[in-house]
């Protein structure tokens, strides 16, 4: 079998061109892994941004102050309404980021807003020291707010052990969110 000039420029155009395939193919590749790091760095930024307001929401709740009765009170509850319209605020900011954490993280916070709310918000009455009442239901529930810190906490450091893996992250949201529209697709059709 011999080998002629024509089959030697065949060899090399066709080489040449696998090469060029594959060279295409790898850049593709690797720009859409590149692209997927990037977004996934993004996301990453956002969810570590949502759990430092979760952090704020524990550092106000791990402070604490002792009163002249021998009881303990959280000091959020002991500098008046302006404070406390703060840390609801906060509270606020962190409930606003909740698609960032965790399902879990997230429905710990809203027990807690759902809590300060009913037993501690909506129990003021409006023609009354409002900072007398506020105190008083704080040093009230200083232990049942101490569990929901504590509560938080062991979520939140759950959490960081998973924090980076955003796969996993963008799988259950979106999973999650489309039980979410089914269930209000189902409701709508029931009604």
């Amino acid at each position: 079998m011999d080998i002629t000039i024509n089959d030697i420029i065949a060899i090399t155009l066709s080489s040449s061109l696998l090469a060029a395939v594959l060279t295409v193919a790898g850049n593709f590749w690797l720009q859409r892994s590149s692209f997927k790091q990037e977004y996934y760095k993004k996301l990453l930024d956002k969810r570590l941004n949502a759990y430092k307001k979760v952090e704020a929401i524990i550092t106000i709740l791990r402070a604490y102050v002792h009163l002249e009765n021998g009881k303990i009170c959280p000091t959020f509850c002991t500098q008046g309404q302006a404070v406390f319209g703060n840390f609801f605020e906060t509270l606020g900011n962190a409930i606003d980021d909740s698609v960032w954490i965790s399902q879990e993280t997230s429905m710990e916070i809203m027990k807690l807003n759902v809590f300060l709310l009913n037993e501690i918000n909506n129990q003021i009455d409006e023609n009354k020291n409002f900072d007398a009442q506020l105190l008083a239901l704080g040093s009230e529930y200083a232990y049942v707010l101490k569990d929901y810190r504590s509560s938080l906490e062991n979520q939140l450091y759950k959490d960081f052990k998973s924090l980076h893996k955003m796969k996993r992250f963008v799988n259950k949201t979106v999973k999650s969110s489309a039980g979410l529209q089914l269930k209000k697709k189902e409701s709508r059709l029931q009604k």
